[in-house]
């Protein structure tokens, strides 16, 4: 009778041989960085091309608070009596309309238009609202301050209320996007919180027309701003999302 046959053998892998007396190993290779890594905002300042849209990010929060229309916002009422605006009250209410109507424009244009057309009519169009309410005080008309004090925040809603988010995140690469959006927005609120503390004082150093003709000048260089500065980030494809570990 035959005998089973044996299972083949693999062969040997062949080994590398080995380095000579005295000589040293050779170094492990570096992994490299894998794209889309995370950086540091010291180390996104010293890279030119993140330290340019990080400032753009950062500068568009800061123009936002400029506009003046948040820390505005909470004085609509008194601001309203002050012009001695019959119903002042009722007019009052009319700025929480205002707001809504704005923000459901903002929602029906923005993919339309485009960020940046919005941000400069936005801005544009609350200049010239400012500087009707500052002649409205200054020829004591309460008309004239009533419903472009009501106007400015539709404006406002419209483009930069929300939009301010919209385009700081889009202008920021996945990899300074979570601390590039954490500077922007502490930066936002304490400028906001600083504005709005200095708004009552503000009010009765420069009278109102004298506030409002300069937020009506800042708002113009807002506009200047988004002119040289804010690119169109309409239509940008989105950054691939990843994993969960």
């Amino acid at each position: 009778s035959r005998l089973p046959s044996l299972p083949s053998l693999s062969p040997l892998p062949s080994l590398s041989p080995l380095p000579a007396r005295g000589a040293s190993a050779p170094a492990a290779a570096t992994p490299a960085a894998p794209a889309g890594a995370r950086v540091s905002l010291h180390s996104a300042l010293n890279r030119r091309a993140l330290r340019s849209r990080l400032f753009v990010a950062v500068g568009v929060c800061v123009a936002n608070v400029a506009i003046g229309a948040l820390a505005v916002q909470p004085f609509a009422t008194e601001l309203l009596l002050r012009a001695r605006v019959p119903s002042a009250y009722q007019m009052g209410a009319l700025v929480g309309v205002a707001k809504l109507a704005g923000v459901l424009c903002c929602i029906a244009l923005v993919d339309r238009l485009g960020r940046r057309p919005l941000l400069l009519a936005g801005a544009a169009t609350t200049a010239v609202c400012w500087l009707a309410v500052a002649a409205g005080f200054a020829s004591a008309s309460p008309a004239l301050v009533a419903w472009p004090l009501v106007g400015s925040f539709f404006c406002w809603n419209f483009s930069w209320s929300g939009l301010m988010w919209t385009v700081s995140a889009e202008l920021l690469p996945d990899e300074i996007r979570a601390p590039g959006m954490g500077l922007a927005v502490v930066l936002f609120w304490l400028l906001s919180f600083a504005l709005a503390q200095g708004l009552d004082p503000l009010l009765n150093a420069l009278t109102p027309q004298g506030l409002f003709s300069a937020l009506a000048a800042s708002c113009a260089l807002v506009v200047g701003f988004v002119v040289a500065c804010v690119p169109e980030t309409k239509g940008e494809l989105p950054l691939p999302v990843s994993p969960i570990k």
